[in-house]
């Protein structure tokens, strides 16, 4: 056989050899461990493999509220930094509610790969002080995790049906990270 052939050859081993070791492998699994008020069932849709055991978020707020009628959907808003931004149904940003449904979407800002997403865990409202408090947890890759190479914006939205009292209210966003490092963003929005 020809040199060209010989190193073919060698190549395809090499290769064969490589994948075969590769699969082989074990990944590495990560726990995270958060405390939020979930069914248990709800548990793996939220965090893959997680186990509710202490809380993630560094801050001391507390929130005393009740259920608020919203439905959680995808955000299709690119949010470059850490912010709360509210729309219409027609995705028109807007400063002023005027009417229902509205829309309240959140990010945390510009990432250098893909792998990240934000899962809402739970929303709810104080009337008497007009605050709207949303509490996220965001998902990032784990080590040797594959992902896209480009830039990604994880973001997510909360689509509000129930009617606020007129006057300005203030959102609290609470995004907890498996390190314990999050992101609390506030924003005041006017229901008219």
């Amino acid at each position: 056989m020809e040199m060209k052939w010989w190193i073919l050859i060698g190549l395809l081993a090499t290769a064969l050899v490589g994948g075969i070791a590769y699969l082989l492998v074990p990944v590495k699994s990560e726990t995270v461990e958060q405390n939020v008020i979930v069914r248990e069932e709800q548990v793996n849709d939220i965090v893959p493999d997680s186990k509710i055991v202490k809380t993630l978020i560094t801050s001391e707020f507390k929130f005393e509220g009740e259920n608020m009628k919203a439905e959680i959907i995808i955000s299709n808003i690119r949010i470059h930094m850490p912010r709360i931004i509210f729309t219409d149904e027609n995705g028109k940003n807007i400063s002023r509610i005027e009417k229902f449904p509205f829309y309240i979407h959140f990010g945390v800002g510009e990432r250098n790969t893909g792998g990240y997403s934000i899962n809402i865990l739970k929303h709810e409202k104080n009337i008497e002080e007009k605050i709207i408090y949303i509490d996220a947890f965001l998902k990032e890759p784990g080590m040797g995790e594959f992902v896209t190479t480009a830039f990604s914006y994880p973001s997510a939205a909360l689509k509000v049906i129930d009617d606020l009292d007129s006057g300005e209210w203030t959102v609290i966003v609470n995004i907890s990270r498996k390190d314990g490092d999050g992101y609390k963003l506030t924003e005041k929005i006017m229901v008219e």
